[in-house]
């Protein structure tokens, strides 16, 4: 799963961000949060949960896996997939809180 969450990022880094930049009027280096709209908001939660499919999936995986008594295989595709997945999850963090700055972050 690592290899199709490496490609979906990649077209959501690039394609994607290019399609929507119009549409939404982002600019070049803003995350697309900052167009501080309900499409927006649409785009990122979409794009987030896109990208958590496939580590998710990874994880499960490599959690059968494990249960049917793999060896490390398994056990690197669910360390892998998992930190894919809290990577996916910080950015999107990430993503709103340079969009909304700190004073609501505490």
């Amino acid at each position: 799963m690592v290899p199709v969450y490496l490609f979906l990022s990649a077209l959501s880094g690039t394609v994607l961000f290019h399609a929507l930049q119009g549409p939404l009027g982002i600019h070049e280096g803003d995350v697309i949060l900052m167009a501080r709209s309900v499409a927006g908001w649409v785009a990122e939660v979409g794009i987030t949960v896109v990208l958590l499919a496939a580590p998710v999936a990874g994880v499960v995986l490599g959690g059968a896996a494990i249960r049917r008594g793999g060896s490390w295989g398994p056990w690197t595709a669910l360390v892998a997939n998992a930190a894919f997945a809290l990577l996916t999850l910080y950015m999107f963090i990430d993503d709103v809180h340079m969009t909304y700055g700190t004073s609501w972050w505490g």
